[in-house]
């Protein structure tokens, strides 16, 4: 009989681990929302590869934000996966003003001091909405 256990990985192992490892890849820059044109936008990755911003979700962000506050908006939008032992948390990295943008979205509603965890139905949502603006990272902790 055959043993079907392996030391090395196989195709869809690898390309898990490659997914995996890309997820947590650094940003090498960031591109604030009032900066961006009608064209798709790159954004360069530690590696060396690039992330492509779609000029659609951009334009349609951009009609979500008040004008006065797209300087202060940094793409793409990061959203930490963190992964305990009992619990799954979301959490907006960056600073103030990008917790405020993503619960403005969600709600409707600009807050002085939002909590930075969201919710999984807020971070589905905002997925689905700007799909191409969103980077998650993985958090195991």
């Amino acid at each position: 009989m055959e043993d079907h256990c392996s030391n090395t990985l196989s195709g869809l192992e690898q390309r898990i681990l490659r997914e995996l490892k890309s997820l947590n890849e650094e940003l090498l820059e960031r591109v604030t929302l009032d900066n961006t044109s009608g064209l798709d936008a790159e954004i360069k990755l530690k590696s060396g590869e690039r992330l492509i911003l779609r000029a659609e979700e951009i334009e349609r962000l951009k009609k979500k934000i008040p004008e006065h506050l797209r300087s202060k908006i940094l793409l793409p939008i990061e959203i930490s996966i963190i992964v305990g032992e009992n619990e799954i948390k979301y959490i907006v990295n960056g600073d103030i003003w990008q917790v405020r943008m993503v619960r403005y979205l969600h709600s409707g509603e600009l807050e002085w001091k939002p909590p930075v965890e969201i919710g999984k139905e807020e971070l589905s949502e905002l997925i689905r909405e700007f799909p191409s603006l969103v980077r998650l990272k993985l958090v195991v902790g």
